[in-house]
């Protein structure tokens, strides 16, 4: 599966769990119903950057979509 295509699951799936999901210039902000921001890059440089979203995702309190 594309990375396109994964990004597109995973914010869909974060929408779903009740998250606001804004564009920005370079990717995306997630607004957690916890009230936590998490930022989200369209082109991430650090081969660790989606394991880390996923980190900063599951403290706030949502599950990550790609798990189930």
């Amino acid at each position: 599966m594309s990375e396109a295509k994964n990004i597109r699951k995973i914010l869909t799936g974060l929408e779903q769990q009740g998250a606001r999901v804004k564009p920005t210039r370079d990717g995306w902000q997630i607004l957690c119903p916890s009230g936590d921001i998490v930022t989200m890059h369209g082109t991430e440089s650090d081969h660790r950057a989606m394991r880390n979203t996923r980190s900063r995702i599951k403290r706030a309190g949502l599950q990550w979509p790609l798990d189930k």
